[in-house]
């Protein structure tokens, strides 16, 4: 687990400064691969190594990198008799959403939206993205949003409680 672990680190922690920082995001990392093991099951493997699961560099594992593993070794966070789901992201924007609004069947009370000041520290704080139209309507349509003919405009109807778009038109 701990040479698993090491190599999230080095594919998930970018720069971290803190050493602190790092052994925090140790214990995260540990606790959502305890938790969410054998999410590949039906491949006959437990992750991927991707940030689908957690992004692993195998290769790039650092001295650093393997001592936050080690001082942590079996550390876990713990809800309600099971490890939490540690869910975790590069930046939110400034504000995170409450993981109901990612799955609505993920019905957990520390996981809810709050304001990050920290995430705005960031050069990715800003969210922007632009799409060409032939894009987003092949997008859509694979996500099974069937749209009128001849759309011309993509208006935002309402957002989540985090601000994120919920409903377009």
């Amino acid at each position: 687990m701990e040479d698993y672990l090491a190599a999230v680190l080095a594919g998930e922690s970018g720069n971290f400064q803190s050493e602190e920082a790092l052994k925090a995001m140790a214990v995260v990392a540990r606790t959502y691969a305890a938790r969410f093991r054998g999410r590949h099951k039906a491949e006959n493997f437990d992750f991927c190594d991707t940030t689908h699961c957690q992004d692993l560099h195998l290769s790039a594992v650092t001295d650093r990198q393997r001592s936050a593993a080690e001082a942590t070794e079996g550390e876990l966070l713990w809800f309600q008799g099971s490890p939490a789901g540690t869910y975790y992201h590069q930046n939110c924007g400034g504000t995170t959403a409450a993981a109901s609004e990612i799955w609505p069947d993920v019905k957990t009370n520390y996981l809810q939206v709050h304001t990050d000041p920290y995430c705005l520290r960031s050069e990715h704080a800003r969210w922007e993205s632009r799409i060409s139209k032939a894009d987003l309507q092949s997008a859509l349509l694979k996500a099974g949003v069937q749209l009128p003919t001849g759309w011309q405009s993509f208006q935002v109807e309402s957002r989540s409680r985090s601000g994120r778009v919920q409903l377009g038109y």
